[in-house]
């Protein structure tokens, strides 16, 4: 079952205009949110799964029912590793863009800290700068196509990976 808390995780106020410099050399600027979602887990699956939430960046989220505890308790669920999720993103990525990959984004750079404050204090959050492609995003629609056209997908995605 999908829950909505009805949160606004990423707030422009503390995002729009931020500057990060990542270790390849380059720094970007937050001009503008894209979009913003959120996958919420009871602790019990967190620990199952052990991935993060993807916006545009990711970043570790109160397990769910827990966002309104205090900072102090909200801590003890920090986890500062890289989520699986977020290092098989950057790993997949990064062999995409070397093999010069056209339909796949390009990775620019990408960069992982550990917050020192937050919802989750002491978690972790992650920003990949990548380049935007036009077209739709695949997974938006890919639990509703037929079973065909999964496929065609995949021997199409096969192809560009090989």
């Amino acid at each position: 079952m999908k829950l909505r808390s009805y949160i606004t995780w990423f707030d422009d106020n503390d995002y729009i205009g931020l500057e990060l410099a990542f270790p390849g050399g380059s720094t970007w600027k937050i001009e503008r949110k894209i979009k913003e979602a959120e996958n919420l887990h009871t602790q019990g699956e967190y620990e199952i799964w052990k991935y993060g939430f993807k916006v545009i960046t990711e970043c570790r989220i109160p397990f769910f029912k827990t966002a309104t505890e205090e900072p102090s308790e909200r801590a003890k669920q920090a986890d500062p590793e890289i989520p699986h999720l977020a290092s098989s993103e950057v790993k997949a990525l990064t062999i995409l863009t070397e093999s010069k990959c056209s339909s796949s984004p390009y990775l620019i750079d990408s960069m992982h800290r550990q917050q020192t404050d937050g919802w989750v204090p002491g978690g972790y959050i992650h920003y990949n700068a990548m380049e935007m492609l036009p077209g739709v995003t695949v997974c938006d629609h890919y639990d509703g196509m037929e079973r065909q056209e999964r496929d065609e997908l995949r021997k199409a995605f096969k192809k560009a990976w090989m």
